[in-house]
């Protein structure tokens, strides 16, 4: 599923390439994880989780832009993260249900979820443009 997102399936106006439009916050993000990187953190309207997460990478692969750690974030998060969380959402479901086929059907629901997001948001948005066209 990551290979088809990167690769434009399904395409969205937000997509530049393997590139997701992100509205600009993640500028201001880097911008306070880098600061807390220095240990000179910095006042900021957005919360420390996503910063926070940041910083590891911020070391590793001595950035100084948020360009320096996308690659590497986006393949961290998709591959590795959302992987595990398809192990969580199983396991968790398998203990509150004690049920392997609710913990695999939940796994799969959760595994397909994003794709489902993109391509509710591909439906909607030319239906939402022939609405607002049409008052």
């Amino acid at each position: 599923m990551v290979f088809a997102l990167i690769n434009g399936v399904p395409e969205t106006p937000w997509h530049h390439g393997w590139y997701l439009y992100h509205g600009g916050d993640q500028i201001e993000y880097f911008r306070l994880a880098y600061s807390i990187a220095l240990f000179n953190p910095v006042s900021s309207q957005y919360p420390m989780g996503l910063p926070l997460l940041l910083v590891p990478l911020i070391y590793l692969f001595n950035a100084t832009t948020f360009q320096d750690i996308l690659a590497p974030g986006v393949i961290l998060h998709s591959v590795v993260l959302f992987n595990l969380s398809i192990i969580l959402v199983a396991l968790i479901t398998k203990t509150l249900f004690k049920n392997k086929l609710i913990a695999i059907i939940s796994a799969i629901l959760w595994t397909i979820l994003p794709y489902l997001v993109y391509l509710t948001l591909i439906i909607i948005n030319p239906i939402m443009a022939g609405v607002t066209l049409v008052r």
